[in-house]
């Protein structure tokens, strides 16, 4: 079950906000339960219902780490909780947690607007590339067919290597989408220290 509901963008700003107004109703000297209750009353219905289970978790004794572990928060970012919770500063802990997962978004947005040139180049230079093999290699092909001599040997290896091209991009971006999908899994069960 996830505590807080991610934005519309697939982000953590709602629940780092969430856990940032736990911290500081916590510094302020409310009781966790009570903090709890009081940002019940600011959220969505589903999240009333998850904060619910959450408080009925923490009346079982549970301790504040084990009633977030079913929270989809990355779990090296969960272990804040347990060693803040272990210090005896719970509400630093929801503090930190917080700031971590808005820096952690902060990096992610960058890193997009970052890639959006390279991956506009890119689709900008796919597009060329077809249009190339649509309208002007089809020309290059028939004139040399015209032609009565042959065309010159790197002209020959060129335009056999212009026909395979596009498998050759098809296959690069083929291999890349796999080495990434396999790296995200991969990374996905790394313990914090890893």
């Amino acid at each position: 079950m996830n505590l807080f509901n991610k934005d519309s963008k697939g982000s953590y700003q709602v629940t780092a906000k969430a856990f940032i107004r736990i911290g500081s109703l916590l510094d302020q000297g409310y009781p966790l339960e009570t903090a709890l209750s009081f940002i019940k009353l600011h959220v969505k219905r589903k999240t009333k219902e998850q904060l619910e289970v959450a408080l009925e978790q923490l009346k079982e004794g549970h301790s504040v780490h084990e009633s977030f572990q079913s929270f989809e928060i990355p779990s090296s970012i969960r272990f804040f909780l347990y060693f803040y919770e272990q210090q005896g500063d719970i509400a630093q802990g929801f503090n930190q947690v917080g700031q971590l997962l808005l820096n952690r978004e902060k990096v992610k947005s960058e890193v997009m607007k970052l890639l959006r040139y390279p991956l506009t180049l890119l689709s900008l230079c796919g597009l060329l590339l077809m249009l190339m093999f649509q309208f002007v290699f089809p020309h290059f092909h028939s004139f040399f067919s015209t032609m009565s001599n042959s065309p010159p040997l790197f002209v020959l290896l060129l335009m056999e290597f212009l026909s395979y091209f596009p498998y050759l991009i098809l296959l690069f971006v083929f291999s890349c989408f796999i080495i990434t999908i396999l790296i995200g899994y991969k990374m996905k069960h790394w313990s914090s220290y890893e």
